[in-house]
Order: structure tokens, then C-alpha cells, then sequence
């Protein structure tokens, strides 16, 4: 459950693992919630432990810093990315660019949460604490293995190293693309352009998830087009 407004009274501590990790979750529900509608407030505890009804130093018990609460946050994202992946790549219909498109679009370019919080993750990269840092690379680690195996049964020309190459290409143009083409950046920016400067501001005013579609259609389309096997049942 997600919180949109402040709650009044702080929830009691959790003691079993399934309340601890239901607590976990309505912080992490908050601060996403905060991501989406009030992002400068997300970086401040107290803020977030008031939309999700708990006491600021309980925040803390779960998430030693503002840093740590932001990519354990990327992290849920990660793993909803991935697992729907997964759950495609399990399916026995040969797989195509428009069902990858569609899992990316609704799970990462086009989620409210994804990018913001993923770009300030990236942002922290000085003072993010090291052994969740580490933490979470493996779990990239141990999804991008998964994935790239799920693809040979539907794109059975494309190696295991190929495809996880292609996964981090495709995750390198979503996050480059969406610096480039965000709508906050591109207010601020074309709104300064006038005369001469009004074939560059066409330019930054390209549509993000229609760019980095076809940006993963070109990436992607050498290898569906050898797509000539059936995944065997």
C-alpha cells in the first residue's frame, strides 16, 4: 500500500520478519510516493517516515541513510524489471520487440519512479554505502544471467555474452536518453533557446519512450530477424 498524504500516528515497532518486512515496504511505498509527487522531499528521513506512519528512527533501522533507502528502492525496481522479463521469457510464444518494448515501457521508461530514482542512485555513487552497493550489483548480476539464458530459447542465435552485452546497451540508451530528453530539462533548457537556436530546441524536444523504443528496436532487430526457431515445448 502506498501512502500519498502524512499519517498522524507513528505505527508500532515490528518484531516478526513478515511485519518487518511489510514495514520495510510501506517505507519504501513512501518514498516513492515522495519520488513522484514532492522529490526534493524524498531525501529527507523525516519526511519519509511521516508518509509511511513510523517513527524517524525507525526509518533508520531499516535503512541506515538516505542513500541506502534510495537503492534499496532502485533495487525493488530492478527486481520488478527483471521478473517480468523472466515471466515473458518463460512463456512458449516465440518473443517478440513489441512484448520487450511493452515490459520496458511499463517497468522502467515510462514507470513515474524508475529513472528519477535511479538517476539519484547514480548521483550518490561517492557516498553510497559500499555493502549494499555490493549487494545490489550481484542481484544485476545474478537477473542479467537469468535473462540472457531465458533469451536463447527464444532467440537461439544469440549467445549467452551477446545478449547480456545487449541488455547493458539497452539500459545504458534508457538512462543516457532519458538525461537528454527528461521534460524538467528540456523546460529549462529550450525555454533560454530563440533565433538561430530554434532547430536545437526541436532537437531536445524529442519524445523519451518513443526514442528509446526505437533506439532497442535498432539494437535489438539483427538478432529477431534470425528468429526462426520455435521454443520447444
Amino acid at each position: 500500500m502506498q501512502h500519498s498524504e502524512i499519517s498522524e500516528h507513528p505505527r508500532s515497532r515490528a518484531t516478526r520478519d513478515e511485519d518487518k518486512r511489510e514495514r520495510s515496504n510501506a517505507i519504501l511505498d513512501a518514498a516513492e510516493q515522495l519520488l513522484k509527487t514532492a522529490p526534493d522531499r524524498v531525501s529527507i528521513m523525516a519526511d519519509v517516515a511521516a508518509a509511511a506512519g513510523v517513527a524517524k528512527g525507525t526509518v533508520y533501522l531499516y535503512f541506515p541513510s538516505k542513500e541506502a533507502l534510495l537503492l534499496a528502492l532502485h533495487d525493488r525496481h530492478c527486481e520488478s524489471f527483471f521478473e517480468a522479463m523472466l515471466t515473458r521469457l518463460r512463456e512458449l510464444t516465440p518473443l517478440t520487440m513489441t512484448d520487450m518494448n511493452t515490459i520496458v515501457r511499463e517497468r522502467i521508461t515510462a514507470h513515474p519512479a524508475y529513472l528519477p530514482c535511479a538517476s539519484v542512485c547514480f548521483g550518490y555513487d561517492r557516498t553510497m554505502p559500499v555493502a549494499p552497493m555490493q549487494a545490489h550489483m550481484l542481484r544485476i548480476v545474478n537477473w542479467l544471467d537469468a535473462t540472457a539464458h531465458g533469451f536463447h530459447a527464444h532467440l537461439p542465435n544469440l549467445s549467452h555474452a551477446e545478449a547480456i552485452v545487449l541488455l547493458r546497451r539497452s539500459y545504458a540508451l534508457m538512462l543516457g536518453l532519458w538525461q537528454l530528453l527528461k521534460p524538467e530539462i528540456q523546460a529549462r533548457i529550450v525555454s533560454q533557446f530563440t533565433g538561430s537556436c530554434s532547430e536545437a530546441a526541436k532537437f531536445c524536444q524529442t519524445e523519451y519512450v518513443g526514442e528509446v523504443e526505437a533506439a532497442i528496436v535498432n539494437l535489438w532487430a539483427p538478432y529477431f530477424a534470425l528468429q526462426t526457431v520455435k521454443p520447444a515445448a
